[in-house]
């Protein structure tokens, strides 16, 4: 099974640079992303723009990325967007650009958890410290299910009872940068 690393680059911030350009330690946030996901040997990556993605688009030039464009300004359509790009039979790990990406040897855990997770299972999440993080792992039944959906509510529906019903499976990580607070002015 193979993973692909999907990146939610749409976002900006209050002046409206995207996210995805901001500088941490001389590298953009997405370029973080996508030696991260090049180390972990995962596929992709995807990284999907919103809006102002020509911005992003033209300072990765030759970039190792496959960028898909949403109109929409929504994180969720982003996501179903991001989603829809991940070839059939593929597993996506999913994550916004403003996180800074999870370390490799946290990749590797997930990676390993994902290898013995039961069929019944079609999600697995990282926590730290038992707050939910990125990346978002779906298998490819549940990037299916989530695509069907037509609406945000009936997402929302879906993500609630496949948490009800046990079919959301979480592992513990000692990596801050799955919650996202690694990025501080």
């Amino acid at each position: 099974m193979t993973g692909v690393y999907v990146i939610i680059a749409g976002r900006t911030d209050d002046n409206g640079k995207p996210l995805a350009l901001k500088e941490v330690d001389g590298e953009s946030l997405l370029s973080h992303h996508v030696h991260t996901g090049q180390l972990a040997k995962l596929g992709g990556p995807i990284c999907v723009l919103g809006p102002e993605g020509d911005v992003t688009k033209s300072a990765h030039v030759d970039f190792p990325v496959h960028f898909v464009a949403s109109d929409s300004t929504e994180l969720r359509d982003w996501v179903r967007t991001g989603l829809a790009a991940v070839p059939k039979d593929n597993v996506a790990f999913f994550t916004p650009v403003e996180h800074l990406p999870p370390r490799i040897d946290s990749l590797d855990q997930l990676i390993e958890a994902l290898e013995s997770l039961p069929e019944s299972q079609v999600a697995l999440r990282p926590l730290m410290r038992d707050k939910p993080g990125y990346p978002i792992i779906l298998m490819p039944e549940a990037v299916s299910e989530i695509l069907a959906q037509s609406s945000f509510t009936e997402l929302e529906a879906w993500a609630r009872q496949a948490q009800q019903e046990g079919r959301l499976a979480e592992i513990e990580v000692d990596d801050y940068n799955v919650l996202g607070d690694s990025i501080r002015p």
